[in-house]
């Protein structure tokens, strides 16, 4: 029992600690920039948002598939925008200009400039997602 307790310690600990890591991310409004590949994903959308194939409707987002995982420190006293650890994808947020503009970089390794906040609606498909500032090849 007492090694189990350890073991529990030790992990709980140790994710607090990857948490406050100076390498990890900040939220919105501090501007980030992260790199990745660029890729169209569809998710089961309205009414039930579970199963296209059940009827829902298709969703399509841009979904930036990191090159290497990242961690995103919370504020204190910010219910919605939690540390969050192991992120390897964002949902990227854009204009419809910027769809447009980036178009070509779909499947593509990118390196994104922009605001990270964490997902709160049934629309958001990530963890974390990333208010697109800039996009430019990588």
């Amino acid at each position: 029992m007492t090694r189990i307790l350890l073991l529990f310690s030790i992990t709980i600990f140790g994710n607090v600690f990857f948490a406050q890591s100076k390498d990890c991310l900040k939220y919105e409004p501090k501007l980030v920039k992260v790199s990745g590949v660029v890729e169209r994903d569809t998710f089961p959308g309205r009414p039930n948002y579970e199963s296209i194939k059940d009827g829902d409707e298709m969703e399509v987002y841009w979904i930036l598939k990191l090159s290497k995982s990242i961690c995103v420190i919370g504020k204190q006293g910010d219910e919605l925008n939690v540390s969050e650890n192991n992120i390897v994808e964002l949902q990227l947020v854009m204009t419809e200009n910027q769809y447009k503009q980036y178009h070509g970089f779909i499947g593509h390794k990118v390196t994104v400039s922009g605001t990270m906040f964490h997902s709160i609606t049934a629309h958001h498909k990530t963890t974390v997602l990333i208010n697109v500032v800039k996009m430019v090849a990588a």
